[in-house]
């Protein structure tokens, strides 16, 4: 099972996961901080909230969840991405002052719409290399 709790059909593999920080939602320090605070309120009252992009050998999911006192799942809503949909796909970085604190993102621009999600953790080549799943994922679901 999954990080985000997809369950998969006979014969596909998840290629990458990628978890979304909902909190920090931009590289500056100050949005951080205000983002850990508004993170310690919302675990002191057991409310959280998770998006996921799960691209598998066949489909690209998105999954968005909240929980509410620490188990009771309130709302899950599960999107499939379609293929024909998607028109780009990429990754951006984003930094303070040309380079400090950088955030990478990995993107994608539907005709309904876009995407962004800071993904924690990632460095240009995790970043690139994230994207490139994605897309391989999209153009072999064509």
């Amino acid at each position: 099972m999954s990080k985000s709790g997809v369950k998969l059909d006979d014969g596909e593999q998840i290629v990458v996961e990628l978890e979304a920080d909902l909190y920090a939602r931009s590289a500056n320090p100050f949005a951080q901080a205000a983002g850990s605070l508004l993170r310690l309120i919302d675990k002191i009252f057991g409310n959280k909230n998770a998006v996921f992009v799960v691209v598998t050998n066949k489909r690209v999911i998105e999954v968005r969840e909240h929980k509410v006192c620490y188990v009771f799942v309130t709302q899950r809503v599960t999107l499939n991405v379609l293929p024909q949909n998607v028109l780009e796909v990429g990754y951006e970085r984003k930094a303070q002052l040309g380079c400090f604190c950088p955030a990478y993102n990995i993107f994608y621009t539907c005709h309904t719409g876009g995407r962004s999600l800071m993904v924690r953790g990632l460095n240009e080549e995790g970043a690139a290399k994230a994207a490139k799943q994605f897309f391989d994922a999209v153009i072999s679901i064509k």
